[in-house]
Parts: C-alpha cells; structure tokens; sequence
C-alpha cells in the first residue's frame, strides 16, 4: 500500500473512532490538505526535501483548522507554516545531544541523523511533540524538559500513524476535557485493572461483612489490631440502638484487646455517644479495668448526666 493510502487509511480509522465516542469536533477540525505548489514551497525553503510519507502527511492534512483541540493526544497536528515556525523546538534537542554525546545511545539516533538539519516537528505543544527526520523518516519524540531530548518513537510517519490508529481502535485511549474542548489520553490499563480489582474486593468484603454478628466483626478488628474496624462496628452498633451500642462496648471490655487498643478505639466517640446512665456505668468499670483513668472518669461524668435507663 503506498504512503498516501496507508495515512489515509489510518486517519480515518482514528476519525470514526473519534465521532463514535463523541469528539467528532477533533475530527472536524483537521485542514484540508497542502497544494502540490505550498509542498514545492517549502522544500525550497528549507533546502532539502520533505520526503515521500511528509509530503503525503501534508497533502491529506495541512494540520488544523484551529490551534487546541489536536488530533495527535494532546498535541496539534502541524500546519506546514506552524512546522516551520515551531521547528526550534526540534533543532534545539538536536544541538544539545550534538554537544552532549553521552545522552545519544538512548535517544535512538544514528550517526547521520544527529549531522543533519534535515528536521521538522509535525505535532506538539508547548515545545513537546512529534518530529521526522525527512532523509531516514523515522519518527522522534521530542521531550524539551528531559534528557536525551529526543527519542526515538515509530521507524516511519505510516508506521506510527498506523499504531496510533490502531491503539484509538482498541480503546486505548479515552476522550478527555481539557487543551481545548477535547483531547485523547492514553488509558493506564494495569491502573484500571487493580482499580477494579479493588472495587470488587470492597464490595466482596462489604458482603461479607452484612453477614456477620456485631460480635463477630469485633472479634476480628480486634484480633486485627484495627482500630478504624473497631470504630466501624461501634458506628454501626449506635446506628442500630443505644441498647446495641452499650453491648458491643462491653464487648470490646471483654474481647482481650490492649489497654492502647480500646483507647485508641474509644477516644473518636466517647464525648458524643449517648448511653443511659447504667450503661455508662458499665464503661467506667471496662475503663477501671484497663486502668484507663480518662475513659473511667469521662465515662462517670456522663453517667452523672444521662437518663436513668
């Protein structure tokens, strides 16, 4: 398949995903395509040729419409003047690896690539982006804040337009407000999944624990050391009745957990509970018992206050 058929052919791809998943205003805005005499143009401009696949980039899309709202993730596709004027974005990183020759290994670059001017960024943002190199064709990220800025990202425009088409088609990416009305973030498949995972485990665990007694769930908290578990399962007992709440509190006196435990699991609650003045009573014994002398005394204060029964 020749370069025109295969951009073509990936661009619309990408566009129909666009429009099925409601940013067909992405798709809209991408120019019509550079006239044979504009490609003329600009390669004796730059003195050197565009190359085949660049040249076959610009004449199905002279970039867009309008700035924001770009088709490549988050970064517009080019205009050829937009290229030109943004093209210190890429030769920038091409002199600082010139001058920095430890960091070259790791951006991909060959010989003949770091000695030639033949560059030009065909998408970005905010010195960011995308840029070929016209005699190799192999496609560069361009990353201005890093080192080595530039690296090495699809063997050719075709190949890396055939990716990223292929990636919007499996749903690799999502449809996101921001840089404009819309943009295309990559999804984070392995942070989805434990999202899920552990979304499924909440509500297995929730299950399981409707299931058991008030009792039960304390036992486990404390045999668990967990004093936000505890706390739960107090909360859960006074949504029930004041009655329910005074028999897990003497449950939690009984159930063996340390003195540090019960403190810890009382002190949220202890000012704002209501409890009858008997079973007040009870938690200043379960207090004395642990020789807790604050929940001893708070608990005699409020017993001197609270309703008989």
């Amino acid at each position: 398949m020749k370069p025109e058929e295969s951009l073509a052919e990936a661009f619309e791809q990408i566009k129909a995903w666009m429009v099925k998943h409601g940013a067909e205003l992405l798709a809209r805005n991408l120019a019509p395509g550079a006239s044979a005499e504009r490609l003329v143009e600009t390669e004796a401009e730059l003195g050197f040729s565009l190359g085949r696949e660049l040249r076959a980039l610009w004449s199905l899309h002279d970039g867009q419409h309008e700035e924001m709202n770009g088709f490549v993730e988050s970064f517009d596709l080019f205009s050829i003047d937009r290229a030109l004027a943004e093209r210190d974005s890429v030769m920038g990183a091409l002199n600082f690896l010139r001058q920095t020759h430890a960091a070259v290994p790791e951006s991909g670059l060959t010989k003949d690539e770091l000695l030639s001017d033949a560059w030009l960024p065909f998408a970005g943002r905010d010195s960011d982006g995308l840029a070929v190199n016209t005699v190799s064709g192999r496609v560069f990220e361009i990353v201005h804040d890093d080192s080595p800025p530039l690296r090495l990202h699809a063997p050719s425009l075709v190949a890396w337009a055939t990716q990223y088409a292929s990636r919007v088609v499996a749903d690799d990416y999502r449809v996101e407000e921001g840089f404009g009305d819309y943009y295309l973030e990559l999804r984070d498949r392995e942070a989805e999944r434990r999202r899920e995972e552990r979304i499924r485990s909440e509500r297995e665990e929730r299950k399981r624990k409707k299931k058991m007694s008030l009792k039960e769930l304390l036992d486990e908290a404390v045999s668990r050391k967990d004093e936000d578990a505890a706390q739960e399962v107090l909360q859960r007992a006074e949504q029930k009745s004041q009655t329910a709440l005074a028999e897990a509190l003497s449950s939690l006196f009984a159930a063996g957990a340390t003195p540090a435990f019960i403190a810890g699991t009382l002190r949220p609650m202890l000012n704002r509970i209501t409890l009858s003045a008997a079973q007040w009573q009870v938690v200043a014994e379960g207090g004395a018992r642990i020789g807790n002398n604050a929940i001893r005394d708070i608990a005699l204060a409020r017993s001197q206050t609270a309703t008989p029964n």
